[in-house]
């Protein structure tokens, strides 16, 4: 206690000066919390849990910042876990308010981490892969981390402390924020009822018009008054008779063009605009994709029928999640971390020999200093100085 004291004052003390800059002034508080940031970073990287307790004790440092990468410190330290093993340095971050479902900075560029693994046990041979990291949450990078690095025949439970500990993140945030699927019934009924008024509404108007909805250019014909009913994007499209809308006329109706899903998935979700009920065996095997168009095409009512009707099982966790994230699902994201908890947490209930990967990172995503970068090793070193006295 008394060292950690010790390294909280020489913290505490520590002062960045600039010639004509006083620390006291704003341009001096705006390098010292610059400096702090970088620091932070490099602690995250060097996987120094000590001293990144001191600094997220003692200085003001953003947890939840991305770096030049567009990374937070979570996404970096899952990044670097299947050399570490360890969590201290997540469970540090999670500690002191880093967010858990943070997405990776969307950029301009596509953002991707260098994976270097054994293609072959038998052989040793060695491949590069490359994993896009725009938007991902920490739960989903470790997910697509511990896919990408598997080779058929070997053993790579060693990730699953980590999972544990995301989704058990996941699960904690998700309850302070009062999302748990046991109160979305209300809403899962309501919506079924809702795309079932759509017969009301095709009744109501006396209207019996069809549209043709083309995906993959063949068409499914569907009442014109079910689908404007049903989804916003389309109504739009329908009212709208510019070009833009890349509509005309056809057997009396109109015809849309849809090209953000396939013939079979559309076919589906105007099934579900018909009944509110879907093909279980498709639902299983493709009702992610059906969310994800009900999701692109503004049909919500499909889209909560399918938060709670989605089967989540280890095959699917990487696209329920992925879907989930592009369409801010909080139930859909729970859903998923409560699958990967169950069966970890019966995994992790007997005892388990831990092979060896025979994987490793290949240039980590680290923090660009730049001109800071000398100051900023030099705080470092302050830092971890002060910690040993």
């Amino acid at each position: 206690m008394a060292e950690e004291n010790s390294a909280a004052e020489a913290l505490e003390s520590m002062h960045i000066s600039h010639p004509g800059t006083d620390n006291a002034g704003a341009a001096g508080q705006e390098k010292e919390k610059e400096l702090n940031q970088a620091t932070f970073f490099h602690c995250v990287e060097a996987q120094n849990a000590k001293t990144l307790q001191i600094l997220t004790r003692t200085r003001q440092v953003d947890v939840n910042a991305v770096n030049q990468e567009g990374l937070t410190g979570l996404h970096i330290a899952v990044s670097q876990y299947d050399k570490t093993r360890n969590t201290d340095i997540v469970k540090i971050l999670l500690e002191v308010g880093a967010d858990i479902n943070k997405k990776a900075a969307d950029k301009a560029a596509d953002k991707f981490l260098n994976i270097v693994r054994v293609s072959d046990s038998k052989h040793g041979k060695e491949e590069t892969a490359k994993i896009k990291v725009n938007g991902m949450t920490p739960l989903l990078l470790a997910l697509e981390l511990k896919s990408s690095l598997y080779v058929k025949g070997m053993e790579y439970r060693h990730w699953d402390a980590m999972l544990s500990v995301l989704a058990a993140a996941t699960i904690k945030q998700a309850s302070n924020a009062d999302v748990h699927a046991a109160t979305q019934e209300a809403e899962h009924t309501a919506s079924l009822a809702a795309l079932q008024q759509g017969w009301a509404a095709v009744f109501d108007s006396g209207a019996h018009e069809l549209v043709d909805l083309r995906a993959e250019g063949k068409d499914i014909p569907a009442l014109k008054q079910i689908v404007m009913h049903s989804s916003k994007r389309w109504k739009r499209e329908i009212e709208s008779q510019d070009s833009t809308a890349r509509s005309s006329l056809t057997r009396g109706g109109l015809l849309l063009e849809v090209k953000e899903a396939s013939y079979t998935v559309i076919q589906h979700l105007v099934r579900y605009l018909y009944s509110g009920l879907g093909d279980d065996e498709f639902v299983k095997t493709r009702g992610a994709d059906v969310f994800l168009a009900a999701y692109r095409y503004e049909i919500p009512d499909v889209c909560q029928v399918l938060e709670k009707k989605l089967d989540i099982t280890p095959d699917n966790w990487i696209k329920v999640l992925s879907v989930a994230i592009v369409a801010g699902s909080s139930l859909l994201t729970l859903r998923v971390a409560q699958s990967i908890k169950h069966l970890l947490d019966k995994r992790l209930s007997f005892s388990h020999i831990r092979r060896p990967s025979f994987s490793y990172m290949e240039l980590p995503p680290h923090q660009p200093f730049g001109k800071a970068e000398n100051e900023s090793a030099e705080n470092l070193r302050k830092i971890e100085e002060s910690s040993r006295d």
